[in-house]
């Protein structure tokens, strides 16, 4: 029995352009279907003529949520659908074929019925209609691009330039991280590549993705009890409302909330890094295991300098204070001790 598979839907667009969601196995509660409607009227049900992109990822709660949304007509009535999956599992590549299957069947039956067979194919199987969750890793999901990528986390960082140790820093800090980039298709592939910058805590991180947010009280209701998160916005307007650190793709820039500013007052540790990666993307140029492997070669002996620094197996605010570094270094290795769960409070 396979368990990451929660619910499958159907929504249909009438003629008088009214979005219901027409089926749903198992039934979704309040904020599922609240959800579903909100990002389909955001994101595909309108000026479509504006927004070629078809598949969305996002979340509800602690779900992944993947819907397809298609410009078919079923009949007079009905002009446009979608379907959308709920699951425990980030695992795009695999969604982004499973829902397509789902589009296609749903275009050539008519009926919702075939769409239960197939949900309960893949959760008793595993596999439906030639489709085996067994081909798709989701270990690299995080790797791999859903289609061929635009921009990758070492495009990030060198068009930023120095002010990338600021994002890195952001991750290591455990801060409120808020993407801005117009295309939906674009960002749906930085926001989880970010998380190659904090490679040894991916497993952490990947359950604080929100690869697209839309807007409204139900959109930030699933935010606001996530002490951190990494989060991706069409807006710049709606990142605003609950973020530490903005990544704005649309100017290549960075902007720190004055709140947490202070956090971001640069160190050597920290400088050291920055120019580490940087004269090494330049001078190389790596892909995607070779940039993994080289950040994370940088924040394995960060981790282990602050290791060394314990007492008696024992790191404490006041044992670091009693060493005598200056203010910006004290401060880093504070926020990284704890955000890395190294810090004792005695």
């Amino acid at each position: 029995m396979q368990d990451d598979l929660v619910s499958v839907c159907l929504i249909e667009k009438d003629w008088e352009n009214e979005v219901q969601i027409v089926w749903a196995f198992p039934d979704l509660d309040r904020l599922q279907r609240a959800l579903t409607l909100s990002r389909i009227n955001k994101f595909f049900a309108h000026d479509r003529e504006e927004n070629t992109n078809s598949f969305l990822v996002g979340r509800c709660g602690r779900m992944f949520q993947y819907l397809r949304w298609s410009d078919q007509s079923i009949n007079r009535d009905v002009v446009n659908f979608g379907v959308c999956v709920f699951s425990n599992d980030f695992n795009p590549q695999f969604y982004h074929n499973y829902v397509n299957l789902l589009c296609d069947i749903y275009a050539a039956s008519k009926r919702p019925v075939p769409l239960l067979q197939t949900y309960l194919d893949l959760t008793v199987n595993g596999s439906c209609e030639g489709l085996s969750r067994a081909d798709f890793d989701g270990r690299r999901a995080l790797v791999q691009p859903l289609e061929e990528s635009t921009i990758t986390v070492v495009d990030i960082i060198e068009e930023l330039g120095a002010d990338w140790i600021l994002l890195w820093s952001a991750l290591m800090f455990k801060k409120k991280i808020c993407v801005v980039h117009e295309n939906p298709s674009v960002l749906m592939e930085i926001v989880p590549s970010l998380i190659q910058l904090v490679w040894h805590r991916r497993s952490e991180l990947v359950k604080m993705i929100h690869p697209i947010v839309g807007q409204g009280k139900i959109e930030a209701l699933h935010l606001s009890k996530s002490i951190y998160f990494i989060a991706g916005y069409t807006e710049k307007t709606l990142a605003k409302q609950n973020y530490d650190v903005i990544l704005d793709m649309n100017s290549r820039s960075i902007e720190l909330a004055k709140h947490c500013s202070n956090d971001f007052n640069l160190c050597k540790f920290q400088k050291e890094i920055a120019q580490n990666v940087l004269t090494s993307i330049t001078e190389s140029r790596p892909q995607v295991q070779g940039f993994i492997k080289l950040i994370n070669g940088q924040n394995q002996n960060l981790l282990q300098k602050i290791d060394s620094l314990k007492e008696d197996g024992v790191l404490t605010r006041e044992s670091l204070e009693e060493r005598g570094f200056a203010e910006k270094t004290l401060k880093f290795l504070l926020l990284t001790s704890q955000a890395e769960g190294m810090l004792t409070n005695v």
